[in-house]
């Protein structure tokens, strides 16, 4: 830091990012896909077995509360050591971890994670004294959503982000869109990982977008069926336009290591000299504030209670297939916000109509009562998926669902049993006749099922018949709905979006992206007319592809044949 303050491009820095760990995004090395396999799970250094029995003493305290813990009447703060990788394997019912018997393989994954908080802390703290607190300070970090698969995600170390945010040294984060095809090609939906800039906004931070996305000049891997130049300017624009209306900053990263790399187009750079100059305007003349009225919750400390799995793969997925169910939202018709669960202990959130929990399967009583108490605020609507807060932390009850969302579910067995129908008299979404669940292909083990008498049904899984969806109001006005699985389809979730009062923009399954002077369309790929409906008339000028003043309209209308950016300033 020293050297590169006192050289002449000194007064040119203005930010730092420590790189460390696997692809300096400081993972702890996952060495592999597959946990079954030897050799695969860090860290079993001797340094990692000091800073483990470390944390252990800063949890615990003495050998008497370890044991009791860890149901080991002969382990010591002194002796403990880095579970198994049997043990980390293991599973308890089913996909959960047992508070009571896998608590050492809980509590080391609950340590990875705080030692790369340790370091991001450190280093963070080093260049704001050194900089005088002059310089800002960054990590890539963070991918939950991407790296989220089987065991990968505790094992990275991202599963405690919530001290970071708090953390006043560090500045912002970075991370790439999530690499799934419906998120990243063309007619995709786009997405930011976590920590998102909704969660960030709440702590005067930022999250700087990763545009490593190919393009025609790169067309394998995740590029996905982009082949032509005009197609990769649609997917660049998508991105300018989540990042725009998301409160977020982005770059561009290639990893190109052909003759040209992946931005090497005239075309392609004409486009995003027009971006950057939209970007500036925006930034300085007009409001970017936010305006959804939908809010997504994950969970990240969820992963400590769900058995180490391989990736890739079609047993117990249900946390992943949570993750995947952003496509899904991404086609609502309507903006959202992402968090995860710590955020309701911050009284500066935002409140919506409409809540949706992806994974959210341990929650503390504390975090139970403040989901409670924000949703009553309002007479909000929550859907939750397969497990809600099923543990504490300490035990696993169905009556912890209960009090969490009103509604009473059973375990049953039948780990093909994923799919579920609509039943032919419900009113969500009358004469709705296609299956929808998880993947074909997809084995869970426990099922959560609806037995609750109070409970409107609304959908039953294919084979057993057992209710796999259902709503209930409760006496504070909140409705819950709760769904076996996630990946419900668009129309489902815009159809509970609808009752919860969101409005919804347009209809056509395309992804919307929205702030307070700005509205931005990302075309599916099915031809036809997009009809745009404002919550109220506006000013309304399309600023990309080109500037076109529509005057003022509570109404936007145009054909798409093929997927396609469109962007309008709101005045």
């Amino acid at each position: 830091m020293r050297h590169v303050r006192s050289g002449p491009y000194a007064d040119r820095v203005v930010a730092y990012i420590p790189c460390g760990g696997e692809e300096g995004q400081w993972l702890h090395h996952w060495g592999g896909s597959d946990p079954w396999k030897p050799g695969v799970f860090s860290d079993y250094s001797a340094p990692m077995v000091r800073y483990f029995r470390n944390w252990l003493g800063r949890k615990y305290g003495c050998d008497e509360m370890l044991r009791k813990a860890w149901g080991n009447p002969h382990v010591t703060l002194d002796t403990a050591m880095i579970p198994s990788r049997e043990e980390r394997i293991a599973p308890g019912t089913g996909m959960f971890r047992d508070p009571q018997l896998h608590r050492n393989a809980i509590d080391y994954g609950e340590a990875l994670s705080q030692c790369i908080n340790d370091n991001l802390e450190l280093y963070a703290g080093i260049i704001k004294e050194e900089t005088k607190r002059e310089s800002l300070v960054g990590y890539f970090y963070g991918h939950l959503a991407d790296v989220g698969d089987g065991y990968i995600a505790e094992q990275a170390g991202y599963v405690n982000q919530q001290p970071l945010l708090e953390c006043p040294d560090i500045d912002f984060f970075c991370g790439p869109v999530e690499y799934r095809w419906w998120f990243r090609d063309l007619g995709g939906v786009a997405s930011f990982d976590y920590p998102t800039p909704s969660m960030l906004r709440l702590y005067n931070k930022l999250w700087i977008q990763e545009d490593d996305l190919r393009t025609h000049l790169y067309p394998r891997e995740y590029a996905y069926s982009i082949r032509r130049p005009e197609e990769s300017v649609q997917v660049l624009t998508r991105e300018f336009a989540k990042a725009l209306t998301g409160g977020a900053l982005m770059y561009l990263h290639e990893f190109g290591t052909d003759q040209r790399n992946w931005f090497d187009d005239v075309t392609y750079l004409a486009e995003l000299k027009k971006l950057q100059a939209l970007g500036d305007y925006a930034v300085k003349h007009k409001s970017l504030a936010p305006v959804s009225e939908i809010a997504v919750i994950a969970s990240d400390k969820t992963f400590h209670y769900i058995r180490q799995e391989k990736r890739y793969v079609f047993t117990d997925q249900t946390g992943t297939r949570g993750f995947f169910q952003r496509a899904g939202i991404g086609r609502i018709g309507a903006p959202f916000e992402e968090y995860l669960i710590d955020t309701f202990l911050n009284d500066a959130m935002p409140d919506y109509r409409f809540y949706i929990f992806l994974n959210v399967f341990c929650l503390t009583p504390e975090e139970r009562q403040a989901i409670q108490r924000k949703l009553a605020r309002n007479g909000a609507t929550a859907l939750w998926f397969y497990a809600p807060g099923y543990m504490d932390g300490k035990t696993q009850d169905l009556d912890h669902i209960r009090k969490l969302t009103g509604l009473k579910l059973e375990i049953i067995h039948n780990p093909g049993d994923t799919k579920m129908s609509l039943t032919p008299e419900n009113t969500l979404v009358p004469g709705f006749n296609a299956s929808f669940g998880m993947f074909d292909e997809d084995r869970q083990d426990p099922i959560f099922v609806v037995r609750d008498d109070t409970a409107e049904t609304l959908a039953r899984l294919n084979l057993s018949q057992e209710v796999g969806m259902a709503r209930k109001k409760q006496k504070d006005g909140v409705t819950h709905y709760y769904a076996a699985f996630p990946m419900l389809p668009p129309q489902i979730l815009r159809a509970i979006a609808q009752s919860a009062g969101v409005h919804i923009y347009l209809n056509s399954y395309d992804a919307v992206y929205v702030c307070k002077n700005y509205l931005a369309v990302h075309t599916n790929r099915d031809a036809g007319e997009r009809v745009i409906t404002l919550p109220e008339p506006s000013a309304v000028t399309q600023i990309y592809p080109e500037t076109r003043k529509l005057g003022k309209e509570n109404c936007i209308r145009f054909t798409s044949a093929r997927p396609q950016t469109r962007i309008y300033r709101l005045d």
